[in-house]
């Protein structure tokens, strides 16, 4: 990861975070919209990240581009609500990926966060929680969260 708080890199690792995070989610459900209202609505789903509602020293901008997904997509919900297309957020923990590969923390598969992913979107589920780390710290809650937690045992 990153350095110190003052560390330039957070900068620079920022930028093409929120770039994809952020305004990239919003440029394609743009360009999706469209096309589902043509076809009476639909389903958008978007992956966030449980870092939306907590960040993770030492990444903050990964948090807060991940925050930033949150809010396009509740902006995105009330927008297309009108056009019939139902629009979920989905915030795993750490899904074993390349990106996390070397992170000491029990990660779910991309196979089970798909298959909540689809589990969710059909029984209507706005925001999709679909790992047990993810559901534990979303019970926790964010202020709580914040604290300093116990060093593993």
């Amino acid at each position: 990861m990153f350095g110190p708080f003052g560390d330039a890199a957070w900068l620079e690792a920022g930028r093409p975070e929120f770039e994809v995070d952020v305004l990239g989610t919003l440029a394609v459900t743009q360009q999706l919209a469209p096309v589902l209202a043509r076809h009476g609505g639909g389903a958008v789903a978007n992956v966030a990240s449980v870092a939306s509602f907590i960040s993770f020293p030492p990444a903050p901008t990964y948090a807060a581009s991940k925050a930033g997904t949150h809010s396009i997509t509740q902006d995105t919900r009330m927008q297309l609500r009108e056009q019939g297309t139902f629009v979920a957020g989905v915030y795993p923990g750490p899904v074993d990926t390349d990106m996390v590969a070397d992170l000491p923390f029990d990660k779910t598969s991309a196979r089970d966060v798909a298959h909540a992913i689809l589990d969710g979107l059909e029984a209507g589920q706005e925001d999709i929680v679909p790992d047990p780390m993810a559901r534990q710290m979303g019970a926790a809650g964010p202020k709580q969260l914040e604290q300093p937690q116990p060093a593993p045992a």
